[in-house]
């Protein structure tokens, strides 16, 4: 398959790190899906990414050959990897850990005395590391998200992505840390997301087989999380828009203005909704976080001997045959969704009609999509690329090349390093990123 023209559409290189497996692609600056690949993993070690990674850049290196112009790194939510001192990593501490789940109960984050520190989402894991593998935690000079952490590994500069400057509370800040007895030297400095953080190096380890995808000195621009990525890559990024982040998790997740951020404030912890900024300054996101959704079509994979069998066939199997035995697995899943539309329409933030948009694993099979609208009563979009996180990716590596290199050979004023994208500019790249392809009424 021949690549564009540089001077026209240049390639970004995207991979998003999940709790099971690592996705990458492929998409040009005009968002067309070149080449894609999954890789799944079953260890908790951050080597198993890399490897996965470099897995999935040997199957793109199949699919089109040609070089990155930029590689976009997304990873989930609030994972952290202490890096050590000796330059090895322990095992992550993932989002979903003991004391990250009472965080997202109660609002607050505590340490071993019960004490309330403030917002931060990265925190709880923090001191969960300090209290209970305090030999770990002793070791530990930095800790990186799981995307920073891989973008680290391959040349990039320890950093901490910041989606913009209304997340920082939600990260970490001198306060909490003096309140939780944390120094703040384990802890990279703040830098935008799609600022330049650096370039594969040749000491990265990139394999022989892949060095011609991503040779050395590929610009590393920094990605956010893939919730963050998802909202992007699904171009939900006006008030009233809703994205349905379905994979082995999922997310409800509307967009609302400040008026709607301080109608819905006091009652959004009880109502079980999450209130955090969103990508664009200004916007928050009212979330529903559906933590076992797509977890139990997994446990039914497993338990079902067909852990095998491609997640789209089975899908499509159960989605047609009223009869089938795990057909009660995907009415659970249908009205959990359900229940968190309820939950947000009770704000009267939502009309009575909702549509949204579908990104993720659960959005590529259309049997699915038609079972999820029709119990659901909600009007379901598909886009051309599922993969939210990934074209989310895509947007930000956009908004640099075109930058740097002119879209259709015309030189384009960007933001220099170091500042958050321009929303305008933001907006117009989400958009011409995002084609929807198929529409699912109730």
């Amino acid at each position: 398959m021949n690549l564009p023209a540089a001077k026209t559409n240049a390639i970004i290189l995207c991979a998003d790190i999940g709790t099971s497996s690592l996705k990458a692609a492929f998409i040009d600056t005009g968002g067309k899906l070149f080449a894609f690949s999954r890789k799944a993993y079953a260890g908790a070690a951050p080597d198993c990414w890399r490897a996965a990674f470099f897995g999935a850049l040997e199957s793109i290196a199949s699919q089109c050959p040609g070089r990155a112009d930029a590689v976009v790194i997304s990873g989930n939510g609030p994972t952290l990897v202490p890096v050590l001192a000796d330059g090895t990593s322990a095992a992550p501490l993932y989002w979903f850990s003991v004391l990250g789940k009472a965080k997202a109960e109660n609002g607050k984050v505590g340490n071993s005395k019960g004490f309330s520190v403030g917002p931060s989402l990265f925190l709880p894991n923090v001191l969960a590391c300090k209290n209970h593998d305090p030999e770990t935690f002793k070791k530990t000079k930095l800790f990186l998200s799981s995307q920073e952490w891989l973008s680290f590994s391959l040349g990039a500069d320890p950093v901490t992505v910041l989606s913009q400057e209304a997340y920082r509370p939600f990260y970490w800040d001198e306060q909490q840390c003096e309140k939780a007895g944390l120094g703040m030297e384990t802890f990279p400095p703040f830098t935008p997301m799609g600022s330049v953080i650096g370039g594969v190096r040749a000491s990265a380890g990139v394999p022989a087989s892949v060095q011609t995808v991503l040779p050395e000195g590929t610009p590393i621009l920094a990605g956010g999380p893939d919730f963050i990525m998802a909202l992007l890559g699904s171009a939900v990024i006006e008030p009233g828009m809703i994205c349905d982040r379905a994979g082995s998790s999922e997310g409800i997740n509307l967009c609302v203005d400040k008026t709607g951020f301080d109608r819905i404030r006091g009652i959004s912890a009880e109502a079980g909704i999450r209130l955090l900024p969103h990508a664009r300054k200004g916007l928050f996101n009212a979330g529903v976080v559906i933590s076992e959704s797509g977890f139990l079509f997994e446990k039914y994979r497993r338990d079902s001997g067909q852990a095998d069998k491609p997640y789209g066939v089975l899908m499509e199997e159960i989605a047609a045959d009223k009869t089938h035995p795990a057909r009660a697995v995907l009415d659970v899943m249908a009205f959990q969704v359900k229940a968190a539309l309820e939950k947000l329409h009770d704000t009267g933030l939502t009309p009575d009609s909702v549509q949204m948009v579908v990104s993720g694993g659960q959005a590529k099979s259309p049997r699915w999509n038609a079972m999820k609208a029709k119990k659901t009563g909600a009007v379901l979009l598909v886009p051309e690329i599922p993969d939210g996180e990934l074209v989310g990716d895509a947007v930000l590596g956009a908004l640099y090349l075109e930058a740097v290199r002119g879209r259709a050979g015309t030189p384009v004023r960007g933001d220099p390093p170091g500042v958050f994208p321009d929303p305008e500019r933001l907006i117009e790249s989400a958009r011409r990123m995002v084609r929807i392809k198929e529409r699912y009424e109730p």
